[in-house]
């Protein structure tokens, strides 16, 4: 998770950055160690993140290349 393409995979709501529409939530989006276990941090992030698509009204799809 970061800002740009060329520091992270994704941005802070999770969606891949120049895939529009396409999320990553899962525990490999985490800059980097968070706790013993993740696992309520990670459901929270992704909560996060689902919110954000339904507000933004994101029905985009990522399409093949």
């Amino acid at each position: 998770m970061g800002l740009s393409k060329n520091s992270a995979v994704v941005g802070a709501n999770g969606e891949v950055f120049d895939y529009p529409g396409l999320y990553v939530a899962d525990g490999s989006v985490m800059p980097g160690p968070v706790a013993v276990n993740p696992a309520l941090t990670i459901a929270a992030l992704a909560d996060c993140f689902a919110e954000h698509s339904s507000r933004t009204g994101s029905s985009s799809r990522a399409q093949p290349r």
